[in-house]
């Protein structure tokens, strides 16, 4: 493209990358929602979510850069990449909570967890390996990870007393 023609769709470089970042915001979200399209259990969902994550991460793998880089270049476009994405996926697992899918929880903080978690993953296993790695074997880790979590067979509830009197 001349660059005449490139400022008849935008005003200066700063505007075309904050249309790369919405743009692939976009994508990555049209792209969860149709991996996910039909299933009912939230389980089944988060797998193949974060299939279609890794998915679109080994297609696009300046994502993360670009992502990353929108914090310092306009931070409110790189909040919105986040926020979005966040706000979706935590009326999602909300809807979860309610149907009894999923245990009660903060869906927000929950939403972020799990979006830290397979941004994780994306960034070590797909972006750092590339082609030679068993994403199953990453899925099925994470999977059960997030089914079964860190927690021993006391409720949490009774750990987090015992150890709130220890600090009094």
């Amino acid at each position: 493209m001349a660059l005449g023609t490139f400022y008849l769709y935008f005003p200066d470089k700063k505007a075309v990358f904050i249309e790369l970042v919405d743009e692939l915001g976009t994508r990555l979200r049209h792209e969860l929602a149709e991996a996910t399209e039909g299933l009912e259990e939230r389980i089944d969902i988060e797998r193949a979510g974060l299939r279609a994550f890794f998915g679109f991460v080994t297609r696009h793998r300046a994502l993360y850069r670009i992502v990353r880089q929108a914090e310092f270049v306009e931070e409110e476009v790189y909040r919105r990449y986040y926020t979005t994405l966040g706000n979706a996926y935590a009326a999602a697992l909300r809807r979860a909570m309610d149907e009894r899918q999923i245990r009660e929880m903060d869906p927000e903080c929950l939403a972020y967890c799990l979006m830290g978690l397979a941004d994780f993953l994306g960034m070590r296993w797909v972006l750092w390996e590339g082609d030679n790695v068993d994403l199953d074997r990453v899925v099925d880790n994470a999977m059960e990870f997030i089914t079964k979590g860190l927690a021993t067979s006391r409720p949490i509830s009774q750990r987090t007393r015992k150890t709130r009197r220890r600090k009094s």
